[in-house]
């Protein structure tokens, strides 16, 4: 492949071996019917997986085929021994297991990688570990699926070889990642709380509202919902609605709502809440004219407080200046409405 690799690429072995490839039949790539072929890396015979149908085929059969999609493994025979020798290292430790024999804990994730990359790179403990070289909250449920132990004369040549790290002997907890984590776990299920209870007041009959939808764009909104449903460890940055508009707000001038915006709809309690938490900007309202001005949005704002006042307790659930951050449920919400 080397007259095909970047000039920027410092990869040393640019030697690749076909492993397997799709074939297509039918007019597109939405219909028809797909098969894969597949080559076995232990006996090196090839494989005809046809939905739940697995046959051998010969090389002679996979060379008549007109691929679809080709998938190629790079390959260096340097790392065959490497290979081999580690696996010389682990039968000789665990015929020692009985024996006062260090043990090192490695990721299994990198592991993969050592049995199937021609450079695996430097070993990655990170995936189970955190910053501090200690148990990431985030892997202990189900640590046992993260690592795996080597003897110590495995680990040595591993990082002899490969470099990377760091060394785990023992598995401790992170007492600072820990109570990091349930502070973000506190905001996640505050957050989550706070914007339901403002979907409840929008549903409110005693409520009008004087101002037209608040936006934000779709890719802020998702990163926030990604993150109160604990998909995404870390929250959003500030809100930034400024590819929403023709031109920058601070510019100055006339500013206008893209016909093409990407964005969702939300009452401007809502965007007060996210603002409030999140910061950024600038405010954007569903208006195509023009985007209003500080007396408009001030005086809309004195109207909704009036309504507030006259509004009852029970018709209104609850005020927006006093919102209950109790911890909700992550259940999956219709958030608001997206536009495109």
């Amino acid at each position: 492949m080397s007259p095909f690799v970047h000039k920027l690429c410092t990869d040393q072995i640019r030697r690749y071996e076909l492993v397997a490839f799709i074939t297509h039949y039918g007019g597109g790539a939405d219909s028809g019917h797909y098969i894969a072929y597949c080559r076995n890396e232990l006996n090196g015979h090839w494989y005809e997986f046809d939905d739940a149908m697995v046959s051998r085929v010969e090389v002679a059969e996979v060379l008549s085929k007109e691929a679809y999609v080709l998938f190629y493994q790079k390959k260096g025979d340097a790392m065959s021994k490497v290979r081999d020798h580690v696996r010389s290292l682990l039968e000789s430790g665990n015929k020692q297991r009985c024996k006062a024999v260090s043990r090192f804990h490695i990721s299994r994730e990198w592991l993969h990688r050592l049995s199937t990359f021609a450079e695996p790179g430097p070993i990655t403990n990170f995936d189970f570990l955190c910053p501090h070289g200690l148990i990431s909250p985030r892997r202990a449920k189900d640590l046992n699926s993260y690592y795996a132990e080597v003897p110590s004369a495995a680990w040595d040549y591993l990082h002899q070889e490969f470099g990377g790290g760091p060394v785990c002997s023992s598995l401790q907890y992170c007492v600072t990642c820990q109570n990091e984590f349930l502070r973000l776990q506190t905001k996640r299920n505050a957050e989550l709380a706070a914007f339901k209870q403002l979907q409840k007041m929008e549903r409110s009959p005693s409520v009008r509202w004087h101002h037209p939808p608040n936006l934000i764009t779709r890719s802020w909104f998702s990163r926030w919902e990604r993150f109160v449903l604990n998909h995404d460890e870390e929250p959003p940055p500030a809100i930034d609605n400024s590819s929403l508009l023709t031109r920058p707000a601070k510019e100055g001038g006339v500013v206008r709502l893209k016909q093409s915006g990407n964005y969702m709809t939300f009452t401007r309690d809502m965007w007060l809440f996210f603002v409030n938490v999140y910061g950024g900007g600038p405010e954007v309202f569903l208006v195509h004219d023009h985007q209003p001005t500080a007396e408009e949005v001030a005086k809309w704002d004195e109207e909704r407080q009036r309504d507030l006042l006259n509004a009852t307790e029970d018709d209104l659930q609850l005020n927006v200046t006093q919102l209950t951050l109790d911890n909700g449920d992550s259940d999956h919400d219709d958030f608001g409405d997206t536009h495109s």
